[in-house]
């Protein structure tokens, strides 16, 4: 049975609940924005392909979509951090984590929205990690060696001449 009174009990385990939903918010709110100035500099990389390969919008959105687990690998953790920092700032300079120590709620029955958004986090990480990153790895891998290839053939034509450059013809 708990030392507290049931009323008081379930009061605590909304406040949980509130700072869980607050931390989580943060979390993917900065790991959205992170992950798409990361993915929008990774990506103009890929851009090259387009102009001088010649591909299609829809192979380069799916280039740059293969190129995303690699980023929310590092930028999930960062995320997790800035939002427990943010939130925790919040509730100090609003006082109420002030008043959620006053109604006698421990240090750590505060860390246990934290310790269940870095569980949410790491099951989220170790997926990422065991099927997802691999996964787009062998693809992107197998897709750009696809591509180089295929523009090399396209070089090598029988019966027409190809000019790489002003002095080079093919």
């Amino acid at each position: 049975m708990s030392p507290l009174p049931q009323g008081l009990s379930q009061y605590l385990g909304g406040l949980n609940r509130y700072i869980l939903r607050q931390c989580l918010s943060v979390m993917v709110f900065v790991t959205g924005a992170l992950t798409a100035a990361v993915w929008l500099a990774q990506s103009l990389k890929l851009v090259d392909l387009i102009v001088n390969r010649g591909l299609s919008a829809e192979v380069f959105l799916y280039l740059a979509i293969l190129i995303l687990p690699r980023f929310l690998d590092i930028v999930v953790p960062i995320g997790v951090f800035i939002a427990v920092l943010f939130v925790f700032n919040r509730l100090i300079t609003e006082s109420e984590l002030v008043v959620m120590r006053a109604a006698g709620m421990s240090p750590f029955t505060l860390a246990k929205p934290v310790l269940e958004l870095a569980e949410i986090a790491w099951l989220i990480l170790m997926v990422m990690s065991i099927w997802l990153l691999p996964a787009s790895n062998r693809e992107f891998k197998d897709l750009q060696f696809e591509i180089r290839n295929r523009f090399v053939s396209s070089l090598l034509q029988e019966g027409s001449f190809t000019t790489i450059s002003d002095k080079l013809t093919i």
